[in-house]
Order: structure tokens, then C-alpha cells, then sequence
């Protein structure tokens, strides 16, 4: 079974009711985004209330933007903090410098959370570059608390090819839907003139791969109004 869920970041300007995307419109089922460690330190009591008043369902945690940079003390006192109180045991990091010993402190560290690596486009500065070395990663660790999470705007067409991605989807927990026109990623799966035929590989999970994970839509602020009806949509095509 797929399930589905939108990304939703909280920020500071959200307490003050400045966001563009206001708590009565949240999805039930989100991605929990904390952007920055200090607006995770410094909200955490606002964030966790919002999320219980609104009887939002937390299906996975994006750590924060600048998670390596952190002790890992911090990050760990995170997860420990949503795992228990928002019982949510999903969390996504970005491949920077230094996610190698961040998974070795996680596997050290962690009893029941999973930790996904997310994909980016290929740069030189990034640790794990593409799909098959964080997978690679995940099988040297021989832990099945370290998966994948597959971000469809960062990936390169070659990771969509019907011969490579069957592969990369047995270690793959997480998706990241959105769709890319030239550079500029993170718009709407399905909007027109995307570069990427994203109703079609949702299509392809379901009734080709039979893939069971979970499907995130993760937008720019712009299209953020969005979310909600793309989400439906979504559900009717995974049902």
C-alpha cells in the first residue's frame, strides 16, 4: 500500500501568521520540514501543539537543512523528541559533507527510527552523489534502518530508466514528488510542460513494481496552495 502526505515546513514567520500557508489549510498527513536546527530549538513547544491541535498525522521528519553541522547530540534529541511525542520514526537528510559519520552515529545511536538519504543532482561537493551510491551506503551498512528516499526533481532521467529503477526501489521508503521545468525544481507533479512525466511513474509504482512506501509532494512556496488538491488527485491514483 502507498501511502501519501504533503511536505509542510514551520518557520518562524508561521508563528507570526505571516506564512503564505496558514495551519487550517495543512493536509492531515504531512512530512514534518524543520528547516533550521535553531527554529526546531527555539519553536519546538509551538510546533508540537500545532501539529496536536490540528490533529496532524506526522508520516516522516525532514531533519534540518543543517543537520551535519550540528552536534550530533542535537539531532539526536530531535529525533528522540518526535519519535516520542509525535510518534514519528521516519527521518530524511541531505547527502552533504560529513553524512558518512552522521550514519555511523544514527546506526550507533538508534534502536527504532529509520534514517532515509535523499538524492541530489550531481555536485562534486556532495558525499553520496546519485541514487546508487547512497544505495550502495545502505547495503555496506547492512542495516535495514538505512534506506533511501527518492527525490524525482533532483534525479537525473537515467534513474527513471525501467532498468534501473526496479533496482533502486528495493531500498527506496521514500519518495519526494514534485516535477522540474529546466533548473527550477519542486513544482506541481503534474503540471503542464513539466520536464517529467510524473502521473506516469506513479502509474508505473503502483501496477508495474507493486512499490510500498510512501509518496511525499514537496513544493515551492508559490505553489504551495496547490497541495491539497494535488494530494487528492494523488490518492486517487495510488488507490
Amino acid at each position: 500500500m502507498i501511502e501519501t502526505a504533503i511536505s509542510y515546513g514551520f518557520s518562524d514567520p508561521y508563528f507570526e501568521e505571516q506564512n503564505r500557508y496558514h495551519s487550517e489549510n495543512i493536509s492531515k498527513s504531512i512530512q514534518l520540514a524543520v528547516w533550521k536546527y535553531e527554529i526546531w530549538e527555539r519553536n519546538m513547544d509551538k510546533i508540537v501543539n500545532q501539529i496536536y491541535q490540528n490533529a496532524i498525522s506526522i508520516k516522516a521528519t525532514h531533519l534540518p537543512l543543517d543537520t551535519l553541522r550540528q552536534p550530533f547530540e542535537n539531532i539526536a534529541k530531535l529525533m528522540g523528541i518526535i519519535n516520542s511525542t509525535l510518534l514519528c520514526n521516519k527521518f530524511i537528510v541531505h547527502p552533504n559533507k560529513g553524512i558518512g559519520e552522521f550514519v555511523t552515529n544514527f546506526l550507533d545511536w538508534n534502536e527504532t527510527n529509520i534514517l532515509y538519504i535523499e538524492n541530489f543532482r550531481y555536485r562534486k561537493k556532495k558525499e553520496l552523489r546519485n541514487p546508487i551510491e547512497i544505495i550502495n551506503k545502505c547495503i555496506e551498512t547492512g542495516s535495514d534502518k538505512i534506506k533511501a528516499c527518492f527525490d524525482t526533481s533532483h534525479a537525473e532521467a537515467v534513474w527513471f530508466d525501467n532498468c534501473i529503477l526496479p533496482t533502486l526501489l528495493k531500498h527506496i521508503g521514500v519518495i519526494h514528488l514534485s516535477n522540474r521545468i529546466g533548473k527550477k525544481s519542486h513544482l506541481p507533479f503534474n503540471i503542464q510542460n513539466g520536464d517529467l512525466n510524473l502521473v506516469g511513474f506513479v502509474n508505473r509504482l503502483k501496477k508495474q513494481y507493486k512499490w510500498d512506501g510512501l509518496i511525499v509532494l514537496e513544493y515551492l512556496k508559490d505553489y504551495q496552495h496547490k497541495l491539497n488538491s494535488n494530494l487528492e488527485y494523488l490518492k486517487r491514483l495510488v488507490e
